[in-house]
C-alpha cells in the first residue's frame, strides 16, 4: 500500500525495527483502505517500507454519550520495519516467502 509492504508476520528478514505505528478512522463510513493508507504514510513519515504484526479492525468509544450512535471505527497497528528493497518491491517472488501480502 502507497510503497509499504503489510504483513501479519511478526518479523522480515533482516529487518531494522524502527518503532511501532497505529492509526485509528477519524470517522465513520470509512474502510479498511483508510487504515492501510494511515498505516503506511507513518511507517513512511519513520523511514520504513514495511509494518509487520500488521492488524486491524473496529472498536467503538465508550462513554456515556457514545451509547447513543453508532461509533465504531476502523484501527489499524504494527512495527514499522526497513528491510531490503527487493523483499518488498519483488511481487511475484513473494509467494515463496510465505508471507502474507495485506498491500494490495
Amino acid at each position: 500500500m502507497d510503497g509499504v509492504f503489510l504483513t501479519e508476520a511478526p518479523a522480515l528478514l533482516n529487518q531494522q525495527v524502527l518503532g511501532p505505528v497505529s492509526w485509528e478512522a477519524t470517522g465513520q463510513n470509512q474502510d479498511l483502505r483508510y487504515v492501510k493508507a494511515g498505516l503506511a504514510k507513518a511507517a513512511r513519515d519513520l523511514g520504513a517500507n514495511a509494518i509487520v504484526n500488521f492488524e486491524y479492525g473496529q472498536k467503538a468509544k465508550l462513554g456515556f454519550f457514545e451509547g447513543f450512535r453508532d461509533n465504531e471505527k476502523w484501527f489499524g497497528k504494527g512495527v514499522a520495519v526497513k528491510v531490503a528493497p527487493a523483499l518488498v518491491e519483488d511481487v511475484p517472488n513473494r509467494e515463496s516467502t510465505g508471507l502474507t501480502w495485506k498491500g494490495w
